[in-house]
């Protein structure tokens, strides 16, 4: 079971349009899973990243609103999170 740790902060002043999205991808024992692919899809969009050595991603530039965030790694299940 993969777990994702991950916050959402706008940037800027409150009429920009952009925020970003980051975090750290964990396995069930805490330890980060690098490697691993996040995905941030709203509606048909899809903003794929891959997490660093610390299992650590980024996904910027985004659009405030509603995301679902994927994340899957090779030989562990998937997991989503929607809202």
């Amino acid at each position: 079971m993969l777990i994702a740790l991950f916050g959402i902060f706008a940037l800027g002043a409150a009429a920009q349009t952009w925020g970003e999205l980051y975090g750290v991808v964990l396995d069930a024992q805490g330890q980060p899973l690098p490697g691993a692919t996040v995905i941030a899809q709203a509606g048909d969009n899809q903003t794929p990243v891959a997490t660093d050595l610390d299992g650590q991603f980024r996904i910027k530039p985004l659009n405030p609103g509603t995301d679902t965030l994927k994340v899957s790694f090779i030989g562990m299940n998937n997991h989503e999170l929607t809202g």
